[in-house]
């Protein structure tokens, strides 16, 4: 790729939009807080590049890939993330496999992604534990549990467009809970099925204003803890809610953890240890694939906990395409003097370009980057001060 032009902007009245900020809607709330998780295993086995779902099992965290893997599930080693078991699904194809969950006798595994809007083939298929030896791989049958929505009427394509993708997959009790992934308003939707075998039409019952797109979740019996992860702009968080009667999941307490941080991590998988501590695995994104973990003493505090973020150390990265110019505008505040670089990422968080500057104040820095040799699309601004991330995202549109 060609270098882009780069300059700073000197001039003292310019002002840019702050269209592209990517705080929640409700980041107001006393209620969420920013959070820097423990990097539990730096790199997992590359078989599970695209890690989706986990869950906690016979002292190990188990994993599985979604689309296009292996009708598989992974036991990884919890000290260096290697797999030291497989387990493969008989006559099964891995469509799209998004999220796994469990209870006392059986593993529950949902081919439930739905990306583009129009599946019809969407289940669960459930696996004895019995059948899954201590040691070694092995394959094993699964019986399968298939469904539909009955408020879906419409299956026309519309990748990452749709309210009917899901990747979040729960266990309680005697029912299975699914939680949808909604790209068009950002809300989860929440559906219950039974566990046996057959064929069900799930009505809603109940929404939650998410503010993101919900990747995975798990149920904690012991504390009665549901947790969720997802992520908005790629910048990842974890909704806990607690002290909620049977399955009403949002009339309790409830937090949210915005991981910023990690911001570009993308976390797609989330379940508790026996200590009831949450573990999240992020596929490779900005990141490589990597499992990290929030404390028990942390997930449910009234107050903020000791890893917080101190809001005050925090940057703030905005930008504006000017099509006039064919350039991006952006305004930095925050930074001390100094170097720096900014990350352009495309869509989907690959590396685009990255440039260097020099930092003269300690209050705005305006810039200017020439956006000739970039096509139309969503792009990604990325700039770092002491291990503390900011980005922004901001539209090209020739």
């Amino acid at each position: 790729m060609k270098t882009l032009k780069f300059c700073i902007l000197v001039f003292a009245f310019f002002q840019l939009s702050t269209s592209c900020k990517n705080k929640s809607k409700s980041a107001q709330n006393e209620w969420i807080i920013d959070y820097n998780p423990i990097v539990q295993i730096d790199e997992l086995s590359d078989t599970v590049n695209e890690t989706s779902g986990l869950i906690f099992f016979r002292n190990a965290v188990w994993t599985l890939n979604d689309s296009g893997g292996e009708p598989s599930i992974y036991r990884l080693d919890t000290l260096d993330g290697t797999i030291k078991q497989v387990i493969r699904l008989k006559d099964i194809q891995n469509i799209d496999f998004e999220d796994i969950t469990q209870d006392d006798q059986f593993i529950f595994i949902g081919d439930i992604g739905n990306n583009f809007g129009n599946r019809k083939d969407l289940c669960i298929y459930k696996i004895a534990k019995q059948d899954i030896p201590s040691e070694g791989n092995t394959s094993v049958s699964a019986e399968k549990i298939r469904y539909q929505y009955a408020d879906q009427h419409n299956f026309i394509i519309r990748p990452r467009m749709n309210n009917f993708d899901c990747e979040a997959l729960i266990s309680v009790k005697e029912q299975l809970y699914l939680f949808t992934k909604n790209w068009d308003d950002a809300k989860t939707r929440v559906y219950s099925l039974p566990k046996k075998a057959g064929h069900y039409t799930l009505d809603v019952l109940t929404e939650f204003p998410a503010d993101g797109l919900i990747t995975g979740g798990d149920y904690d019996s012991i504390s009665g803890t549901l947790s969720l992860v997802g992520y908005q702009d790629f910048m990842p968080f974890v909704w806990v809610f607690w002290d909620f009667e049977g399955d009403h999941f949002f009339n309790g307490k409830k937090r949210r953890l915005n991981l910023e941080k990690i911001h570009g991590a993308q976390t797609e998988g989330i379940c508790f240890n026996l200590k009831g501590d949450a573990l999240i695995s992020c596929e490779q994104s900005y990141y490589p694939q990597r499992l990290y973990s929030i404390p028990s003493a942390d997930l449910r505090k009234s107050t903020a906990p000791s890893t917080a973020v101190n809001l005050q150390d925090k940057i703030e990265i905005n930008s504006e395409y000017n099509k006039d110019m064919d350039r991006m505008d952006i305004t930095i505040s925050g930074l001390n003097k100094g170097s720096f670089t900014i990350e352009i990422l495309n869509e989907i968080w690959q590396l685009e370009e990255k440039f260097t500057f020099e930092a003269n104040s300690d209050t705005k820095e305006f810039l200017s980057l020439d956006a000739e040799q970039l096509n139309s699309g969503l792009y990604y601004l990325r700039v770092e001060q002491n291990r503390n991330p900011k980005a922004c995202r901001v539209y090209i549109n020739k």
